[in-house]
């Protein structure tokens, strides 16, 4: 089937670590996401895990996204809602990526393949810098006085490298990548006081601004996503740019002030999470883990998990820290049965929004008496007396 960039596409967004064991696996588990998000669960898994013999698309995700560790409410839950997945055959899916080493070229790699390309699957990057500047950022060149860095070259061909092939995508918006713009962005534009901005002379002030534009850009990724992508060990990595701080972004809602917005219109708070566990391949710094007080450390989570926003569960309650949940205070209990209800929920939310999407390109692709034949079909079904 012939996508266009015109046609609403179902955004995927991704962040996670720079540095990753196990790049292989990794893509294994994000092609299963892909596959499960296009064809939907009933689709047998032409490449499923070893060991799994023939089993459909929802099965081979499940197999990796409740594991014996999950609470069996939240397995239940998972699986009766995702058992509705509609599938995405008629829409274009288009990853969001800001392309650095590690977790976005990942993704942006597994969705770059001949099978994904085929099945409507596209990239584009928003990027913390312009891309001929963000390709010698600290991101690929993390040279220091007398430190050269030896693999600053290999990192930059690859960027270099994955933008040429998104920008000769054919069904993408063009441009393919482009930097995000920030609140003292627009205001330089109007030609507003721009006292504000740091003065880039000051070593301490031009960092805060680098980590600014980074997390403004992975912001961006995680509030238009209608589902992110986040690959990182579930800890906090005391960075304010960071896996972690673009989690939280996810979960609980953006900071004020980092991105522009219309007058009156705020930016959606939360959206669904799937997490992909990986082990960050750089050790933490102890600066890193000295800023990790011990409430911020977060028990290790299944293989793969869906996330959503929860307003009175923390992030603690979400995953208590013993796996037998029946030995749980009562408190703890009902708190569970709390998080598989509203998994549920917003789960059951999604799928309508992503059956909604397919429905509209579908019946947007057909010509006029198709169209009016579906219409009325779905007119029936919604209103059998003939009240309309």
């Amino acid at each position: 089937m012939n996508f266009s960039s015109e046609q609403p596409a179902f955004l995927v967004g991704v962040t996670g670590y720079m540095e990753l064991d196990d790049a292989d696996g990794l893509k294994s588990q994000v092609r299963r996401l892909f596959r499960f998000l296009k064809w939907g669960p009933k689709r047998l898994d032409l490449q499923p895990p070893q060991g799994l013999g023939s089993v459909t698309l929802l099965e081979s995700l499940l197999w990796q996204l409740v594991p014996h560790r999950c609470d069996r409410s939240l397995n239940d839950a998972l699986r009766q809602t995702l058992a509705h997945w509609p599938g995405l055959e008629d829409t274009p899916i288009v990853i969001l990526s800001s392309l650095a080493p590690g977790a976005d070229s990942l993704v942006a790699e597994v969705a770059l393949e001949t099978e994904f390309q085929q099945a409507g699957f596209s990239v584009r990057a928003p990027l913390p810098y312009p891309a001929d500047e963000y390709v010698n950022a600290t991101t690929f060149d993390r040279s220091k006085p007398g430190q050269p860095d030896s693999a600053k070259e290999t990192r930059q061909a690859k960027f270099q490298e994955l933008l040429s092939r998104i920008r000769s995508q054919s069904a993408v918006a063009k441009p393919a990548d482009f930097d995000v713009k920030l609140v003292e962005d627009i205001a330089i534009r109007s030609n507003q006081p721009d006292a504000g901005l740091p003065n880039e002379t000051d070593a301490d002030l031009a960092r805060r601004l680098r980590y600014r534009r980074y997390y403004g850009a992975g912001e961006y990724i995680a509030v238009y996503s209608h589902l992110l992508i986040a690959i990182w060990d579930g800890q906090p990595d005391g960075s304010p740019c960071g896996t972690s701080a673009i989690v939280h972004a996810r979960l609980r809602g953006p900071q004020p002030g980092v991105l522009p917005t219309t007058q009156g219109l705020s930016l959606p708070q939360g959206g669904p999470l799937f997490h992909i566990v990986a082990r960050n391949a750089k050790p933490k710094t102890i600066e890193s883990a000295s800023n990790a007080k011990p409430a911020d450390v977060w028990p290790p989570p299944p293989t793969i998990r869906f996330l959503h926003p929860h307003p009175d569960l923390t992030d603690e309650q979400i995953e208590p820290p013993r796996p037998d949940r029946s030995q749980l205070p009562r408190v703890q209990q009902i708190q569970m049965r709390k998080l598989a209800e509203w998994q549920r929920e917003w789960l059951s939310l999604f799928c309508r929004i992503a059956q909604n999407l397919n429905t509209f390109n579908r019946v947007s692709s057909l010509k006029n008496a198709d169209a009016d034949k579906e219409y009325q079909s779905r007119t029936k079904s919604l209103f059998p007396s003939g009240e309309f």
